[in-house]
């Protein structure tokens, strides 16, 4: 018998409730999901209604439960910001500092996760010709607008 995209999840009894993320049914008592190591908040609303089962492009709001698109940054059932879908959690003006104080050293490119370039700024730190660059794209960091570096660091 196979599995209906339309199929809705048992509900959960007295004592159970359902993850803010997964949607597992989980003990109240519990504080972390054990299928997705999610921290419940304990103010869930409506922890005994049914939750349907949710498709590749939904997830739950961390918040409220409420089933959401996966690209949605805000639920709009409580308005609750969403945990962000990023790979890293760079930021541009770490980024930027470490460019402009420690770039002669190449610490930029280590934190950026380009090891490789990190190893070169090293070998020829002697120069100072890192310094250099590493001002410019210090200042190149601090100036992106935070989608562009997300989009080129943190994905």
């Amino acid at each position: 018998m196979e599995a209906n995209e339309n199929e809705i999840k048992p509900t959960a009894n007295s004592n159970e409730q359902y993850c803010h993320n997964c949607g597992a049914i989980i003990n109240k008592e519990i504080e972390i999901c054990p299928k997705c190591n999610v921290t419940q908040n304990s103010n869930l609303q409506n922890t005994n209604s049914v939750k349907p089962v949710i498709n590749n492009n939904e997830q739950y709001c961390t918040s409220c439960g409420a089933v959401i698109n996966k690209e949605a940054e805000i639920c709009l059932k409580c308005g609750v910001r969403q945990k962000s879908n990023l790979k890293n959690d760079r930021t541009k003006v770490v980024a930027g500092i470490l460019a402009i104080l420690l770039g002669l050293f190449g610490v930029h490119k280590f934190y950026l996760g380009s090891i490789g370039l990190g190893i070169v700024y090293v070998l020829f730190c002697w120069t100072g010709i890192p310094a250099v660059i590493g001002l410019i794209e210090g200042i190149i960091y601090l100036t992106m607008t935070d989608d562009n570096f997300n989009r080129k660091y943190n994905m």
